[in-house]
C-alpha cells in the first residue's frame, strides 16, 4: 500500500525537511519562470522572445552540469542546497526591486534567467544526490520519487500562483512570493543536521577525475545516452501540445489546459507508484521498457484524433516521463561510488540540457509537415533507439 510506504520515507532523519525545502524551492523556481516570460511576452510582442529567455535557462545544464555535481561531491550537500536557496532569494529580491521600479528590460531579464538557470543546476545535482545520501541505495527509487513528486505538485502550484500574482501586482509580485519561498526553503534545511545513511568521502576524487566521469564509466555513458534520447524525442513533445489542442484535436484553450492537467496527474500517479518499487526491481529493464512505452504512446496520441483517446494516452505519457526522469537519476547514481554521485547528478543535467534541440527540431518538423506526422516520427525513432541502447549497452543488466 501506499499509505505503507510513506511513513518509512519521511520516518528517515533529515528527509522531510529536505522535502519541503526542495518542494518550496519548487514553488518558488516555477513562479519566476512564469513571470519572466510572461513579462518578456509583453516587453517584446514576440514568441521567439519567450523562446529564447526559456532557453537562456537552460543553457546551465549544458555548460555547468557536470562541473557543478563533482562541486556537491566535495562539500557538505545540505549547505550548497541552503546556499543555492539563500542566492535565490537574493537575487530574486533584487529583481523584485528592479520590476516595481520600472528599470527590468529584456536584457536584464536574460541575464537573470541565465542566473537563475545556474543556480538551479547547482541545486538539482545537489539535491538528488543528497536524497540518495539520507536514504541509502535499497530505498533510492523511493525517496527520489517522493522529491520528484514534491516538486512536480508544487512546480505545477506555482504556475498557475505566478498568473495570478502576475495579474494581480505584476512581476514585482510574482517575484517577491518566490524570494519568501526561497528563504523559507534555506531555512528549513538549515534546520536540520542529518548527514544521511550513507558516508561519502568528501577529499576524493579530485576535481579532474570527477569532470572525466563520463570517459571512465560506460554504464555512465550509456544512461546519459538514454536520457538525451528521451529529452530530445520524448519530452519535446510538450512543445507540440498547444497546436494538438487547437488544430488537430480542435478543444481550444480549455482542450489545451485539461491535456497538461492530464499530463500532470499522471506524473504524481507515476511517482507515487515508484515510491513502492522494491530494491529487487531491475530499474535498468525498467528505464527501458518506459522509454519504449513513452515512443508507442507518442504515437499513438498523434494518430488518435479523438479528444478522448488523446487525453487517456496524456495521462499515461505523464506517467511514463517521470518514471523514465526518476530511474535515470536511481541509476546513475547506482553506477557511481558514492563519492562522484554528485557527478553523476550533473551528468543528468547535462543530458536534459539538450532540451532545447528536441524543442526546435519538432516544431520545425511540425511546420514542414504537420505536428502529427512530426510527432509519429520522432515517437518510432524513441522506440527505435530505445531497443539500440537495450542491445548495445549495459543499461539492461542494471538494479
Amino acid at each position: 500500500m501506499i499509505a505503507a510506504r510513506l511513513p518509512a520515507i519521511f520516518g528517515i532523519a533529515g528527509f522531510p525537511a529536505l522535502w519541503v525545502s526542495l518542494s518550496l524551492a519548487g514553488l518558488a523556481a516555477s513562479i519566476s519562470q512564469i513571470a519572466l516570460s510572461w513579462t518578456t511576452l509583453e516587453l517584446t510582442a514576440s514568441p521567439l522572445g519567450v523562446a529564447l529567455t526559456l532557453a537562456v535557462r537552460m543553457v546551465p545544464s549544458l555548460l555547468l552540469g557536470i562541473p557543478l555535481g563533482a562541486v556537491s561531491d566535495r562539500v557538505d550537500r545540505r549547505r550548497l542546497i541552503r546556499s543555492a536557496n539563500l542566492v535565490a532569494g537574493g537575487v530574486g529580491l533584487l529583481v523584485a526591486g528592479l520590476a516595481f521600479g520600472g528599470l527590468l528590460g529584456v536584457p536584464a531579464i536574460v541575464l537573470f534567467s541565465f542566473v537563475f538557470g545556474t543556480i538551479d543546476t547547482a541545486r538539482t545535482t545537489a539535491t538528488q544526490a543528497y536524497v540518495y545520501d539520507l536514504v541509502g541505495p535499497d530505498r533510492a527509487t523511493n525517496g527520489l520519487a517522493m522529491s520528484n513528486l514534491g516538486a512536480q505538485l508544487f512546480g505545477s502550484a506555482g504556475a498557475i500562483l505566478g498568473g495570478v500574482l502576475i495579474a494581480a501586482g505584476g512581476l514585482g509580485s510574482g517575484f517577491g512570493v518566490a524570494t519568501a519561498c526561497w528563504l523559507v526553503a534555506a531555512v528549513v534545511l538549515g534546520r536540520t543536521r542529518a548527514t544521511g545513511s550513507v558516508a561519502v568521502d568528501r577529499l576524493t576524487p579530485s576535481a579532474r577525475s570527477a569532470l572525466t566521469l563520463l570517459g571512465r564509466n560506460r554504464e555512465v555513458r550509456w544512461i546519459l545516452v538514454m536520457v538525451i534520447v528521451t529529452e530530445v524525442l520524448g519530452f519535446s513533445s510538450m512543445t507540440l501540445t498547444p497546436t494538438f489542442a487547437r488544430d488537430v484535436l480542435d478543444v481550444g484553450a480549455a482542450g489545451l489546459g485539461v491535456l497538461v492537467a492530464g499530463r500532470s496527474i499522471g506524473a504524481v500517479i507515476g511517482l507515487l507508484r515508484l515510491t513502492r518499487v522494491s530494491a529487487a526491481t531491475r530499474t535498468g529493464r525498467l528505464l527501458l521498457s518506459l522509454g519504449v512505452a513513452f515512443g508507442l504512446l507518442l504515437v499513438v496520441f498523434a494518430l488518435s484524433g479523438l479528444f478522448p483517446v488523446s487525453l487517456a494516452v496524456m495521462f499515461v505519457i505523464g506517467a511514463v516521463a517521470a518514471g523514465v526522469d526518476t530511474l535515470a537519476q536511481t541509476l546513475l547514481q547506482h553506477a557511481t561510488d558514492d563519492h562522484e554521485r554528485g557527478a553523476s547528478m550533473g551528468v543528468w543535467v547535462f543530458g536534459v540540457g539538450f532540451g532545447p534541440i528536441g524543442f526546435i527540431g519538432l516544431g520545425a518538423a511540425a511546420a514542414a509537415f504537420g505536428a502529427p506526422a512530426a510527432q509519429a516520427v520522432a515517437g518510432a525513432l524513441l522506440v527505435a533507439m530505445s531497443l539500440i541502447v537495450a542491445v548495445a549497452g549495459p543499461i539492461r543488466r542494471l538494479r
